[in-house]
């Protein structure tokens, strides 16, 4: 029984820890994943028990309170080594996210700590491994839903900022102060002086100090982002205006070249049905026809704003003689905002000229097509590469050098604050990068 005890105050000792670890990636998994991943914890709960019978039963006499710290760290590990298996693509996060519920964690056991360390050394350890669980859980059920309540919809769990190099460093703090405080406390010892004590304090306000820099630092970054998007959007915009402008006043001087002209072209073309020359006819009239086209302002599609993106970068992949293949179907109104689209478009599209122009002059193409049918928007962007292409956690191209990249940040936001499908792939001298809206 003894031994039994022991097992479920080493196991049950992992849940609250499961929870906290859980619930920040919750929002982000379908029912059918949470399901499949609700089996992996089942199966490593029961797995535990199994491991933990197996390393005490032959030595149970030498089972001590050290025992149970160094089993309730190497545990935890195999839940968070599961959340990193499952939910991919977000390492440092969990890594982050582990430091920080240790921490908290390590906070509710001292509190625990410091009672159970004041009972008769002549209890069983095992009944006082128990009222440590049993103390540290209803801890955790006491605190949680308020806490859970302040901090679920914290801008750390729900940015719509994936940038590597923030994460890089940021996941080490949580870790790095719960890691140094277990190398003081990780002894034979319940808590009971006051240098411990005073550890875990400190340990647990450097972790809430962390939290509110890095929300205020999250925040920022943020708006910075928010910022360069609306900037981004009224150069666009003003770009466009400016080059449609151009192209009216081009326009305007063909026009009054035409009408001077015409005299002469009804001459021309009299003179040819009067020899009965019916194809020059017919040809001369096409001829005029698309000489007319020339002058129409450019429409891409019929959502104005996403227009004026594709007239900018259209207007600079032909400075650099770039080959532009356009399939669109994009009306005025979206069911979505027309800049976090437009804006999307616009960075997708300048990536796309910025690779084709590395590109041989016989391999500078780009196609882009985006169908709106049923309230989805399909959007698909593919330009020549024969690089190397780093693809990043997020499974986007990510750049090596801090500063770069903040076009990809942009298109990854927009994605996450529709959770919409994104795709990225090379094959075939061809890169392609997929979108879909619903």
């Amino acid at each position: 029984m003894p031994l039994f005890i022991t097992i479920l105050a080493i196991t049950i000792a992992q849940l609250p820890g499961l929870v906290m670890r859980y619930l920040p990636f919750s929002k982000s998994l379908e029912l059918g994943r949470k399901k499949k991943l609700f089996i992996y914890y089942t199966a490593a709960f029961i797995f535990q028990h199994f491991a933990v019978y197996v390393l005490v039963r032959g030595d149970y006499s030498n089972v001590t309170l050290l025992t149970y710290k160094r089993l309730l760290f190497l545990l935890s590990t195999i839940y968070v080594f599961i959340n990193i298996a499952f939910i991919k693509g977000n390492l440092y996060k969990h890594i982050f996210i582990y430091g920080m519920q240790g921490g908290y964690s390590l906070f509710l056991h001292s509190i625990v700590a410091l009672f159970v360390g004041r009972i008769s050394t002549a209890t069983p350890l095992y009944l006082q491994l128990s009222i440590q669980t049993i103390g540290y859980s209803i801890l955790f059920i006491l605190f949680f839903i308020p806490l859970w309540k302040k901090v679920s919809n914290s801008i750390i769990f729900n940015s719509q900022i994936t940038n590597d190099y923030y994460w890089n460093v940021i996941w080490m703090i949580p870790a790095l102060a719960i890691y140094s405080d277990a190398m003081v406390t990780m002894n034979n010892e319940w808590i009971n002086s006051l240098p411990q004590i005073i550890s875990r304090i400190m340990t647990a306000l450097s972790l809430i100090i962390s939290w509110k820099w890095i929300t205020l630092d999250f925040e920022s970054l943020e708006n910075m982002l928010y910022l360069k998007n609306q900037n981004k959007i009224m150069n666009l915009q003003t770009e466009g205006i400016l080059a449609q402008a151009e192209i009216l006043r081009e326009s305007e001087n063909h026009i009054k070249i035409c009408k001077h002209d015409m005299r002469h072209n009804l001459g021309i073309i009299r003179s040819l049905i009067q020899d009965k020359k019916t194809e020059d006819v017919l040809k001369y009239i096409e001829e005029l026809d698309a000489t007319m086209k020339a002058t129409e302002p450019l429409v891409y599609c019929k959502n104005t704003i996403v227009n004026s993106a594709l007239l900018v970068y259209m207007t600079k992949a032909k400075e650099k003689n770039i080959d532009v293949k356009l399939e669109l179907n994009i009306p005025d109104k979206l069911p979505w905002n027309s800049n976090d689209i437009a804006i999307l478009i616009a960075n997708a599209f300048e990536n796309a000229i910025i690779a084709s122009s590395k590109q041989s002059l016989d391999e500078q193409e780009i196609y882009i097509s985006a169908r709106f049918y049923d309230e989805k928007l399909a959007i698909i962007f593919k330009n020549r590469f024969n690089g190397e292409i780093l693809i990043g956690r997020s499974g986007f191209p990510t750049s090596t050098e801090p500063g770069h990249g903040i076009g990809m940040q942009s298109i990854l936001s927009i994605v996450n604050k529709y959770k919409a499908s994104a795709s990225c792939t090379s094959n075939n001298g061809w890169f392609n990068m997929t979108f879909l809206f619903t």
